[in-house]
C-alpha cells in the first residue's frame, strides 16, 4: 500500500501536491478542487494565484490589480473566464478588452504574443494544458 503525503486543514486530511515551488492542498476527492482551502501565492506585485495541477492540466484562480505590469510578451495560449472585473490584452497589433462573464481564448506563439493590461482588480479562472516536449 502506497503512503500518500497529507496535510491537516480544519481537521480534514488533504493530499499534498507540489507544482514548481507552489504547494497546494487538494481534497482527497480526486475530482474536487477546493479553492477556498488553498492559500494565495503572491508571484508578482499586484498578482496572486491559487493553482492546482494534476497530470498535464492546471486550474488557476488569478487576481491582478494595480500595480501589476507584465513587462515581457507572453507566448503561451490561455483559456478561461473573467470571474470579476475587467482587463485588456495588448497584442503587437491591437488591444482587446474583456469583462466579467466573458470567456478568454488566447492563441499561443510568437505571432500571438500578448500582455495583460490591468487598471483595476480582475479575477480570472484559467485552464491550462501542459505538453511535455
Amino acid at each position: 500500500m502506497e503512503t500518500q503525503s497529507a496535510v491537516l486543514v480544519d481537521d480534514c486530511r488533504y493530499p499534498t501536491e507540489i507544482h514548481s515551488s507552489l504547494r497546494t492542498a487538494v481534497p482527497m476527492n480526486e475530482s474536487l478542487v477546493e479553492f477556498n482551502s488553498i492559500a494565495w501565492d503572491n508571484f508578482a506585485p499586484g498578482a496572486r494565484e491559487k493553482r492546482v495541477t494534476r497530470d498535464n492540466t492546471s486550474l488557476r484562480l488569478l487576481e491582478f490589480s494595480p500595480p501589476f505590469v507584465e513587462h515581457d510578451w507572453c507566448v503561451k495560449s490561455h483559456a478561461g473566464y473573467v470571474v470579476d472585473g475587467r482587463f485588456s490584452v495588448q497584442f503587437r497589433d491591437r488591444k482587446e478588452s474583456f469583462v466579467a462573464g466573458e470567456g478568454i481564448l488566447l492563441r499561443g506563439g510568437d505571432s500571438n504574443a500578448h500582455k495583460a493590461i490591468v487598471d483595476q482588480l480582475v479575477v480570472l479562472f484559467l485552464v491550462e494544458t501542459h505538453v511535455d516536449g
